[in-house]
């Protein structure tokens, strides 16, 4: 199945070469107006401010920014083919044998797709990581220049949801990857 933005949870693998996450990034110009010009969510940042890789990574896993996963693929990865590839290492490493990336925004491609198993496998081992813990948890995160609120859609879900990336797309129609803790239990739902 599409995953649509639930894609974005492979934030892990921009943290596997982002070794400061408050290091300055950059944002482009092209980097914005190309999802805007599909109709792609952006999160509102503009290439003439100061920036910060976490401003990016919050922007892509919070608000589904298709400009922040842009600019991340830039400075990390060099091309969306190279990050798809490490996406598709990471899924064969974590056994997500049902699964295969194209891109990291949730573009819909006949050759990017998921299963729900898998991205309960992904959660599993992406939680794993403090880093994406943090970010995943984040109920709401303010830019580094302050100008931008983000908030998750965890909180739309209840207050045993720790953490939530949604997505939509006509190919995947609502879905949804989170994490509860309901009675000191941890919890992993996926619907698509």
């Amino acid at each position: 199945m599409n995953p649509a933005s639930i894609t974005k949870l492979t934030v892990y693998t921009f943290l596997q070469k982002i070794s400061n996450v408050n290091a300055k990034a950059t944002l482009l110009a092209s980097e914005v107006s190309q999802p805007k010009s599909t109709g792609a969510v952006v999160t509102g940042m503009s290439p003439t401010e100061s920036i910060a890789y976490n401003d990016l990574l919050h922007g892509a896993l919070l608000v589904s920014g298709a400009d922040a996963v842009l600019a991340l693929t830039r400075q990390t990865y060099g091309s969306t083919e190279a990050l798809a590839a490490a996406m598709n290492a990471n899924a064969k490493k974590f056994g997500m044998y049902n699964s295969h990336f194209t891109n990291g925004i949730g573009l819909t491609d006949a050759n990017h797709y998921t299963t729900g198993v898998d991205i309960t496998k992904l959660l599993n081992n992406v939680l794993k990581d403090s880093k994406f813990t943090k970010i995943f948890h984040s109920k709401k995160y303010t830019t580094s220049d302050g100008k931008h609120t983000f908030y998750s859609p965890s909180r739309s879900y209840g207050s045993h949801v720790l953490g939530a990336k949604n997505g939509l797309t006509n190919a995947a129609a609502n879905c949804v990857a989170l994490e509860a803790k309901v009675n000191k239990h941890i919890l992993y739902i996926t619907t698509m």
